[in-house]
């Protein structure tokens, strides 16, 4: 039986009706989902204005979409700008636990510090655990970690290495990088002129805990000429002990060759080269001894970051006291541990000001509301 006109008229509008629905459905998922990498859109640029301003859907509506999504977001990374560092912090731990009872702690305690510097100075931390090329271990493996780190981030232009039981107490300097720049040195390490290139040469006239390094090809050849001082048979470790123990009268005899009396040596080799391209930083405390250093932050905190005589210390390190391993530092390790901790509070009470807070007194890991303490 033919369907009346009332009727015909009716199924129309409800196809109409479907087929628009199924129409808007479509457009809204198409707005709402990325794209396949292979699918070619035209269009309007009004609708492309409208697209660009409106935020990245936090949520994909499949997993085939998500897939595409995650690969575009990683080539958009990989193709982005490198964001601009003033320099790259690189510091290392050894990748097994440590053997003291509080090590693990304090070398958190440590990221932490140079973390929150970081945060303050338009800088990064690279921490690493492992060793980067076979055979060099401790204190060596820090040299191709750092040349590796070089050669792969060109656009950063300097870098820092800082041993791990070091830390910044005065979170507000500024390291002098362009006036290093305009001076065109490749390297600054903590040291004194006299100790180093003198007559009576002292081992420990510069440290190589803590040192700044340009990324240039002068550099890297420099860390490689550096890397050569490893000791890697029995034979070339007797070799290089016998060297460097004929160089520093200061060093102690049973000592196999040491990355720092390397350092010291290689500069006086070629001391015309070496006064040109580095730069024995005494100006201000790269490298602050701890216990001259530790039993005035009180005092310090009294009377203020003032006055160049009086600046706190940039960094306090606490060489000698193997707080990992525990070696060399048990008739000390307690003062070591409790003077650590107030070199970390000293410096934290300076990050922690800015939200109002500080430590009651430096031995306290509690914070409190500054206002508590007035």
């Amino acid at each position: 039986m033919a369907n009346s006109p009332p009727a015909l008229l009716a199924g129309l509008l409800l196809v109409a009706a479907c087929f628009l629905i199924v129409v808007l459905l479509l457009t809204t998922l198409q707005d709402t989902t990325i794209d396949h990498p292979s699918r070619s859109l035209s269009k309007s640029s009004k609708h492309d204005a409208a697209a660009a301003d409106r935020p990245a859907p936090l949520i994909i509506a499949s997993a085939h979409s998500d897939l595409y999504s995650r690969m575009r977001m990683l080539k958009s990374l990989k193709q982005a700008p490198p964001e601009p560092l003033k320099f790259l912090l690189v510091t290392a731990d050894q990748p097994t636990s440590c053997k003291t009872r509080q090590g693990s702690h304090l070398l958190m305690m440590s990221l932490k510090n140079k973390v929150d510097y970081c945060n303050l100075h338009q800088c990064k931390v690279w921490y690493s655990l492992e060793s980067w090329q076979p055979g060099f271990t401790g204190t060596w493996a820090r040299y191709p970690l750092l040349k590796r780190l070089m050669l792969v981030n060109s656009h950063v232009e300097w870098f820092m290495w800082m041993d791990s039981d070091a830390l910044f107490t005065d979170m507000s300097f500024v390291i002098p990088l362009e006036t290093y720049e305009s001076w065109n040195k490749d390297m600054i390490i903590p040291g004194y002129w006299e100790k180093v290139y003198g007559d009576d040469p002292d081992w420990l006239g510069l440290n190589a805990g803590i040192f700044l390094i340009r990324n240039t090809e002068w550099s890297r050849n420099f860390l490689d000429k550096w890397m050569s001082f490893r000791p890697d048979s029995p034979q070339r470790r007797h070799h290089l002990t016998e060297i460097l123990n004929r160089e520093f009268r200061t060093r102690p005899r049973n000592w196999p060759a040491d990355d720092q009396s390397a350092l010291a040596y290689l500069l006086r080799r070629n001391k015309t080269e070496h006064e040109r391209r580095t730069y024995l930083e005494a100006g201000y405390a790269l490298h602050g001894f701890w216990e001259v250093i530790v039993d005035g932050f009180e005092e310090m905190a009294a009377r203020g970051n003032v006055g160049d005589r009086q600046k706190w210390p940039f960094v306090t390190h606490f060489c000698g006291c193997k707080l990992c391993t525990g070696e060399y530092a048990t008739s000390q390790s307690a003062r070591c541990v409790e003077s650590f901790r107030r070199a970390y509070n000293f410096g934290d009470n300076q990050v922690l000001a800015l939200a109002g807070m500080a430590h009651p007194d430096l031995s306290s890991l509690e914070v409190v509301e500054s206002s508590a303490l007035l």
